[in-house]
């Protein structure tokens, strides 16, 4: 009852809140199983039920546009070329672990597995399932194109169920003693390959610095190139630097794209450090014909205009 009471509460108060609800549903299902406590499980997805669907009608249908999807193109699969959807989820659920636990993050993918195990085999299930399932969920979603699957803040929901899973394989690696040496060998590993890693990373970066767009050169191209009145709409915050001084006529996080078109010609900043993320960036503008494109380090600098 509680629980059904919440539910709304935390769906209305952040769009993942529905993952975490669906998880604690899924999660309940086992004592719901061993108590035959049907009534309070069904009226705990009933009202998940309901209040997601007010939800979505009143709120992330209404907000949904253009620009949001263009932003987050890349954390969706690519439904063209079906046989590459599981090689995504696999390298979307590392680039999750890596976003929560960096340097080293893919690596301990391994200890949160040992860590699932363990719980589940002592009986704490519901734990495991709340884990996992609100992932699991957010995936899902994923998959149809609702919500961005990746390493971002939109999936730090996740990150207190999964640091506790890692911290409990890692803890189950140090307490367990294996006979057979190539056994020892490997638990070693998993306890001395993210260490070592972690301090290896940073020194590395110490010397060789992270990768800049050349977001700088790309805005000095802009603003040299640019007609007088032709607006400018960009996918990062330092743009917002930048472009300071064109006033209303710098729209920021692509909002531009959901505006009417009040220019022949527009200008359109996409900073991603892979191609292929802003190729599909520039995929998704729908309403938007591109009429020169110029390549910078980390960014595409696009000229377009109104499709219709």
């Amino acid at each position: 009852g509680l629980f059904a009471l919440l539910a709304p509460v935390v769906i209305f108060a952040s769009y993942p809140g529905v993952f975490l609800c669906g998880g604690r549903w899924v999660a309940l299902w086992p004592a719901a199983r061993r108590e035959r406590r049907w009534a309070g499980l069904l009226l705990l997805g009933s009202t998940i039920a309901f209040a997601f669907a007010a939800f979505y009608f009143f709120t992330i249908r209404v907000q949904r546009s253009a620009a949001m999807d263009a932003a987050w193109v890349h954390a969706f699969p690519d439904w063209h070329r079906p046989w590459s959807v599981p090689a995504w989820a696999v390298r979307s659920t590392i680039g999750l672990v890596d976003y929560f636990c960096r340097p080293i993050g893919g690596i301990l993918i391994a200890p949160a597995l040992v860590g699932g195990v363990r719980f589940w085999r002592a009986g704490r299930r519901e734990l495991v399932l709340f884990a996992l399932v609100p992932m699991l969920l957010a995936m899902g979603a994923a998959l149809v194109k609702a919500y961005p699957y990746t390493g971002a803040r939109t999936m730090v929901f996740a990150m207190p169920a999964l640091i506790l899973l890692i911290g409990h394989g890692i803890a189950g690696l140090v307490e367990w003693r294996p006979r057979r040496r190539g056994l020892q060998a490997i638990v070693l590993a998993l306890i001395v390959i993210p260490l070592a890693a972690t301090f290896g990373f940073v020194g590395y970066r110490t010397v060789v610095p992270w990768p800049r767009a050349e977001t700088a050169v790309a805005s000095a191209y802009v603003l040299a190139h640019r007609q007088i009145n032709e607006p400018v709409t960009a996918n990062h915050w330092e743009y917002e630097y930048y472009f300071r001084g064109l006033g209303a006529e710098f729209i920021p996080d692509l909002r531009l794209l959901d505006a009417p078109a009040r220019s022949p010609r527009i200008w359109i900043v996409l900073t991603a450090h892979e191609p292929r993320t802003r190729d599909a960036l520039i995929g998704a503008l729908t309403g938007w014909r591109v009429i020169e494109r110029h390549e910078f380090a980390g960014t595409s600098v696009l000229v377009a205009a109104p499709s219709r």
